[in-house]
């Protein structure tokens, strides 16, 4: 059960959007990782307790190391539940703060977040109604099969959270590289002499409008793919291991849509510099 219990709760550790510093709680989600980081200490020091209680009921095997273990197991798994409710928690709150998923996505994946959290809660009421070691082991294994399944519920929002931030800072972009191509095109139709620019300025200035244009549609159509990989999370297979396996696709795809980014940014910079130098 140690080994169940371990792999359970290690993907657990995996969170690629929390920060490990929290200096100030200024958001919901602040508050809610705070929670889950010492719901996740209290479930380590419970499990350690309950590894010791275990050698102990295997080696004497008498009433008392008997009923120290089935106490230490029943804490250890109440601690398991408020471990997994709170990290539920965490990644309801932080989706609903980011930019660029659309509400009507946040509201669907909140729902489903809820629901596991919620049937956490009552599998950790029920725990108390153990007769046994045996019965709680049986109640382990159900909620961790459970969780096996729990995959698309998990990391669809896990993808969606660093897509949407990338969604928003590509909107931006756009924004800023158009309003940079009117201006550019009020200064190419300026007729004043002392205020036109050299050809060879405003062949610079087109050399680096083509290859922000360039950057910009490449990272536009890797976005499209990347929204597409997610739309396919919930469809796919609901094991952890393989929504796992979709997510990291996704988040290399925005890594590549990144890159582009920065460069279509430098090179915006080298236009607003082409501008305002002579």
């Amino acid at each position: 059960m140690v080994r169940r219990t371990v792999s359970f709760i290690a993907v657990l550790l995996v969170l690629v959007f929390f920060s490990t510093q929290i200096v100030k709680a200024e958001t919901e989600h602040d508050l809610a990782f705070i929670d889950y980081k010492l719901a996740l200490e209290s479930y380590s020091k419970l499990h350690d307790d309950y590894v010791l209680a275990r050698t102990n009921y295997l080696r004497f095997d008498t009433l008392t190391s008997r009923n120290n273990a089935k106490e230490a197991t029943l804490a250890m798994l109440q601690s398991r539940d408020d471990a997994l409710i709170a990290y539920f928690n965490a990644i309801d709150t932080r989706t609903q703060e980011v930019d660029g998923v659309d509400q009507s996505t946040k509201d669907r994946l909140s729902g489903q977040l809820k629901d596991e959290a919620a049937w956490y809660a009552d599998h950790r009421d029920r725990l108390v109604a153990a007769g046994s070691i045996d019965d709680l082991v049986a109640d382990s294994d159900e909620a961790r099969k459970r969780y096996a399944t729990l995959g698309p519920v998990i990391y669809e929002p896990l993808s969606q959270i660093p897509y949407g931030r990338v969604l928003r800072f590509q909107e931006r972009l756009n924004e800023n590289f158009l309003a940079l191509k009117e201006k550019v095109n009020r200064i190419r139709a300026e007729e004043r002499p002392e205020y036109q620019f050299t050809t060879r300025k405003l062949e610079s200035i087109d050399r680096w409008i083509f290859e922000t244009e360039d950057r910009l549609e490449r990272s536009n159509e890797k976005l499209s793919v990347a929204y597409e990989s997610i739309e396919k999370i919930p469809s796919s297979a609901k094991s952890i291991s393989s929504s796992q396996s979709r997510n990291n696709q996704v988040l290399e795809s925005l890594k590549e849509i990144l890159q582009d980014q920065k460069d279509a940014s430098l090179r915006m910079r080298e236009i607003v510099r082409e501008i305002k130098t002579e």
